[in-house]
């Protein structure tokens, strides 16, 4: 079984500092919660760039040269709204932390982001090879962390 963890915005970036250097991390949430934009200040917050993938910039990334040129935080959002054969171009970022022929350099983290299939927006399920090597977190809304974080 994969691990579990639910938080607020404001306790997401300890989650990801502690979880995400060591394993890659799902982030799961409704529609507008604002997943992606806690990524992006998360990898901000380090000094890191935040290359997002959606599902079929990865697969075409697989193809090409990587758009991840240093040390970098991989959002890939949507990964779960993902044919089974476009979620397959995220198994080596996933799995062996490479794009293609391109390795992720020493220092990067991976964090995946989508939308929860009780919300009826774009989810579908992942396969278990995917879904075992994750740490999955779900972003509880908060009103006073929105109304601080906005």
């Amino acid at each position: 079984m994969h691990a579990q963890l639910t938080v607020t915005p404001a306790q997401l970036p300890e989650v990801l500092l502690n979880a995400a250097v060591v394993r890659p991390v799902f982030l799961w949430g409704a529609p507008g919660i604002g997943k992606s934009s806690l990524v992006r200040e998360f990898a901000a917050s380090l000094g890191l760039d935040c290359v997002s993938l959606l599902g079929t910039a990865a697969a075409s990334a697989r193809r090409s040269r990587s758009p991840v040129t240093s040390r970098t935080a991989c959002s890939s959002g949507g990964l779960n709204a993902a044919a089974p054969d476009v979620q397959k171009a995220f198994y080596s970022l996933i799995l062996d932390r490479r794009i293609g022929s391109y390795e992720l350099p020493p220092g990067s983290v991976v964090i995946g982001a989508g939308n929860r299939a009780t919300d009826q927006a774009l989810a579908r399920p992942m396969a278990s090879a995917l879904v075992n090597r994750l740490v999955h977190v779900h972003l509880r809304a908060s009103s006073a962390d929105w109304l601080t974080w906005r």
